[in-house]
């Protein structure tokens, strides 16, 4: 017993320094990446976290291995909207880099152990605290419910009975809605592949462009626009490039820099977009300012808006949180609509959604819907109800002294949405 309340001892003492210690990496967190320029850091954030190789990923009980961290983007993303000074004049080390994303992992490593500490505190509510934790830990560190294919076609159950609504308020049914998001998420792969064309393909005309330009190598600066003006200036029609001008033409300073266009409205882009300082209850509220535990803004408008244009450095976040997002746009324009209608209409979709599902998947059983039964409880007959059931019978067989034996086990699944 002594050995267990040293323990716990412990744990409460490590529980009061883990805090302070967790705020004031916020802190300088908060600090260091006013001192940067956003997009800059966002953009290195993006590119080294947000990929993840599919090849190597894997859940184990205790532990996610996998190299994609966008959680660490989504939290530096945060940050940059709750503030809005910043030094854009500036460039972006490996240093500064290194210093702000060993912080911000820091702070994520020492936040899931003190929620574990408050599970061993609370052993009284061990089962509820166990679930708030492993709640808390997936918030954190695990992104990605379903399949692409199988969360759109949710999505699309979920609105399609809807699509009045979004004409009436958006001009948009959802299929033309999923499409724009799509298409924003089809523009950053594209900026993306060709900005791997040009640095494939810029030592080979490092020379060429030295020598037109008349620029050191050491001081040449990658400013596309600036690039095919003056080599335009200089180079003789009959001595230009076609190739050339075309990867320095496709070439995005910034790849997560969305352009808007026909298939990507820029009415779109605004309700999807948060400004700097937008999401300052993220960064001062008061129980914990700047803990990645607290809402953010990012969920319902994940891109940034800053001099008229527009940044989407978390593709993954606008797709998987569609569903957060036009609810949130159905609240917009009637709050009403959203509590009598699509509440109601939305249960009844995916408890239907879900049987057609479990059909699918057993395509020998039964299933009913809406089914009330009868109990006896303290004398007292009641008629509660579920959503649906599922009757489906499994057939084993085994040999024993050259016999087959037939065993009948009928497996029930009562839904409840």
């Amino acid at each position: 017993m002594k050995n267990l309340e040293d323990f716990k001892k412990k744990i409460s003492e490590l529980r009061k320094v883990l805090k302070p210690e967790i705020s004031e990496n916020i802190q300088k967190v908060i600090s260091l990446i006013s001192d940067e320029n956003p997009f800059k850091l966002l953009m290195a954030f993006a590119l080294k976290n947000f990929y993840n190789n599919l090849e190597i990923y894997s859940e184990k009980p205790q532990r996610i291995e996998h190299t994609s961290q966008e959680q660490f983007v989504e939290y530096v993303q945060s940050i940059v909207t709750g503030i809005d000074t910043f030094s854009f004049d500036k460039n972006l080390t490996e240093e500064d880099y290194i210093k702000i994303f060993n912080l911000t992992k820091e702070i994520f490593e020492k936040i899931i152990l003190y929620f574990h500490t408050e599970l061993k505190e609370h052993q009284k509510m061990k089962f509820k605290q166990k679930i708030r934790v492993e709640s808390i830990r997936r918030y954190l560190f695990i992104r990605g419910d379903s399949i692409f294919e199988h969360h759109m076609e949710l999505i699309k159950t979920i609105f399609q009975d809807h699509n009045p609504f979004f004409k009436k308020h958006y001009n948009l049914n959802i299929n033309q809605i999923l499409e724009i998001f799509i298409n924003i998420g089809l523009q950053i792969q594209a900026n993306i592949q060709n900005n791997m064309i040009f640095y494939s393909k810029f030592k080979l005309y490092q020379t060429k462009i030295s020598s037109v330009l008349q620029i050191d190598l050491k001081d040449l600066k990658l400013n596309s626009e600036e690039i095919i003006k003056k080599y335009q200036e200089i180079i003789a029609e009959a001595e230009k490039d076609l190739e050339f001008e075309e990867i320095l033409r496709n070439f995005s300073e910034n790849p997560f820099k969305i352009s808007p266009n026909q298939k990507i409205p820029a009415e779109i882009l605004n309700l999807l977009s948060a400004n700097m300082g937008e999401n300052d209850d993220f960064v001062t509220f008061k129980k914990s300012p700047a803990f990645p535990t607290n809402n953010t803004i990012i969920t319902q408008r994940p891109l940034i808006k800053h001099n008229g244009e527009y940044y989407c450095f978390t593709p993954r976040l606008l797709i998987e949180n569609i569903r957060v997002i036009l609810e949130k746009w159905i609240i917009d324009k009637d709050k009403h609509y959203y509590s009598k209608s699509f509440i109601k209409k939305r249960g009844k979709v995916l408890e239907n959604y879900a049987l057609e599902l479990f059909k699918k998947i057993l395509p020998m059983s039964e299933v009913y819907h809406d089914l009330f039964y009868e109990i006896v409880k303290n004398g007292k007959t009641k008629r509660p109800q579920t959503d649906g059931l599922v009757i489906y019978v499994i057939i084993s067989s085994s040999l024993k002294q050259n016999q087959i034996y037939y065993q009948f086990q009928p497996v029930e699944v009562q839904l409840k949405v």
